[in-house]
């Protein structure tokens, strides 16, 4: 079994360039960094926290569909990380 222990040293040797294609095709803004040719992973959402994340916003926008498509509709933005 595999256990990986943050913060983990992903890739060694990539140029900035590669980094930020990478970071853009992916969407992995905010979970990734690169650090003096290092790619270093510092966080990774959990399966349990994106289940809540979704319950409770299918929930809130069920509750506000009454604004939906006018000035105060609510939209989603999807999850929010802590460094």
């Amino acid at each position: 079994m595999f256990i990986l222990s943050l913060p983990y040293v992903l890739a060694t040797g990539i140029i900035i360039e590669d980094y930020e294609e990478r970071v853009e095709k992916f969407n992995i803004h905010g979970y990734w960094e690169w650090s003096e040719g290092k790619v270093i992973i510092y966080e990774l959402p959990s399966m349990p926290h994106e289940v809540v994340i979704g319950a409770v916003t299918r929930m809130l926008m069920y509750q506000c569909h009454a604004v939906a498509f006018t000035n105060a509709e609510i939209d989603g933005f999807g999850g929010t990380s802590k460094y």
